[in-house]
């Protein structure tokens, strides 16, 4: 499947829950989402809408990532920076 199917799917349990988890850890959905190439983003006016909602699932994400304790949030730091550029892009 495309990631235009896909990531509507993974936005749907992200807007749930933005800690939603596939196989490795609380939140590697999320980190899978944010690498998605803007190429994709840009495809229609349903995938410009869910970047839209993207900083909404990331500042989420980044307002209960703070009552971490530090040692997870070292194992998350490249989340945690990916979820703060979500939230300064275009």
């Amino acid at each position: 499947m495309g990631m235009r199917f896909l990531v509507p799917i993974a936005m749907d349990q992200l807007k749930e829950d933005p800690f939603a988890h596939g196989d490795l850890y609380p939140g590697d959905l999320l980190w899978h989402v944010l690498r998605v190439p803007p190429e994709i983003w840009q495809g229609s006016a349903e995938m410009r809408g869910l970047r839209l909602e993207l900083r909404t699932v990331a500042k989420r994400f980044l307002e209960k990532a703070d009552e971490m304790d530090d040692e997870w949030k070292e194992t998350i730091k490249d989340l945690l920076l990916a979820a703060k550029a979500a939230l300064t892009s275009d």
